[in-house]
């Protein structure tokens, strides 16, 4: 399987109250953050004269989901400059705002977080991913534009603290249609039906050409598009979707046989409620996507991301897997899993054969059991050398040969003694 980053989400505690607030000396000011959770990061950022507290609908529905792994703090929320408890300079700018937020993945050492911004946390957002396109995993922009507002001068002025006309000065004719194209990773744009302050057609404009964007309507929702419970509803489902990892999982036989049942119904079932539903397998059955020679290929190519690679397809590729996978006899149930762990931990260049093929070991199974069967008692295998010794299969008649034995071919369905 190829190597993959699963994200995962923010959890808040019950009652919509906030734990784990935090201080962080970022870039000269200083930034209220409150954390909660475990894993892979998720940045929640709020829009302008609204907190981080405004955004708790949007935290309890991952708290129903998230919340058992609230053990180490890993997520954060944050006050953007001169709102809540944050420093409120007299002067910054939609880019000052982007570099806290880059500074802040520093600060706590997150890999590429994703981001949700609301409003003008989806302007920050959206800077920092120009800015920085290596920086996050996914974006997620709620009420976009791509270009700044128009206040009227007496709007300005009337603001009532130097801080408030810093706000204001910050969101006056920023510009993030120049460089979207240096955005490289997937962003989901949602914008309500109804929103006055950025109609439908900005947030689509936004998506049209981002890269690798999808955009959602909320109908009959306004501005803050999640506010009533229907709109919510949407937007968490939206943002579920879009954070699930979906995998493709191809296997060269049909689903019924001992192996194929236990991957459906057991193996991929327990993998998704590991990951809390972060993750998804679509199973294909029978050849579907390819046949069991093509599987390290399907892999490589992208058509598939799980498969069943079975080491005598793919002798070129996998030739030491074939031999150790032919040894006669080994141990069997807890003491055949430790001893595969204890191979690929002191036996390094097994796991260099598949980093060499692209390929991560998700199970390993040990396949069918293979009896060879002779007319009289054999002490020592060694005592098959120079032997006749028939067999169906190409891989045991390569073994047999390896063992000294003179193999004989039998094909598929013709028996005789």
């Amino acid at each position: 399987m190829k190597t993959l980053s699963i994200i995962l989400a923010l959890a808040l505690l019950a009652g919509g109250a906030f734990a784990n607030e935090s201080f962080r000396d970022i870039n000269g000011v200083t930034l209220s953050v409150l954390e909660e959770g475990d894993g892979p990061a998720i940045i929640f950022l709020h829009g302008k004269d609204y907190s981080k507290e405004y955004m708790s609908s949007l935290f309890e529905h991952f708290k129903a989901r998230y919340h058992v792994y609230a053990t180490v703090a890993e997520h954060a929320v944050r006050h953007s400059r001169g709102h809540g408890k944050s420093t409120k300079p007299e002067s910054f700018t939609l880019e000052d705002n982007a570099d806290d937020l880059a500074g802040l993945v520093e600060s706590y050492g997150l890999k590429k977080p994703v981001v949700i911004g609301f409003s003008m946390g989806s302007y920050i957002t959206l800077k920092a991913a120009e800015k920085y396109p290596d920086l996050f995993s996914k974006i997620v922009l709620i009420g976009m534009r791509g270009h700044g507002d128009n206040y009227p001068p007496e709007r300005i002025s009337e603001a009532k603290t130097p801080s408030d006309r810093a706000i204001i000065g910050s969101l006056i004719d920023f510009d993030l249609m120049t460089d979207i194209k240096k955005v490289n990773v997937p962003a989901l744009v949602i914008t309500g039906e109804n929103d006055k302050t950025n109609p439908v057609a900005e947030g689509r404009k936004v998506a049209d050409a981002l890269p690798n964007a999808s955009f959602h309507v909320i109908p009959n929702a306004e501005h803050v598009a999640f506010m009533k419970p229907e709109g919510l509803s949407q937007v968490c489902s939206l943002i579920d979707e879009f954070l699930t990892t979906k995998l493709t999982y191809s296997d060269h036989e049909p689903l019924g046989n001992m192996r194929t049942k236990f991957l459906n119904d057991v193996f991929f079932p327990a993998v998704e409620r590991e990951f809390q539903g972060r993750i998804k397998i679509s199973p294909h059955w029978d050849a579907k996507i390819c046949v069991g020679y093509q599987a390290i290929n399907a892999i490589k190519a992208g058509s598939a991301d799980l498969a069943v690679v079975v080491p005598e397809y793919d002798m070129k590729a996998l030739h030491l897997h074939q031999l150790f996978k032919s040894f006669p006899t080994g141990p069997t149930g807890q003491k055949q899993v430790d001893f595969f762990r204890r191979v690929y931990a002191e036996i390094p260049e097994l796991a260099s054969e598949l980093e060499a093929n692209n390929l991560h070991a998700v199970m390993i199974a040990t396949g069918y059991p293979v009896g060879f069967f002779s007319a009289k008692p054999l002490a020592q295998l060694g005592d098959i050398k120079g032997q006749r010794w028939r067999s169906a299969s190409f891989w045991h008649k390569d073994f047999l040969h390896n063992a000294g034995a003179e193999p004989v071919t039998m094909p598929w369905g013709v028996w005789s003694l």
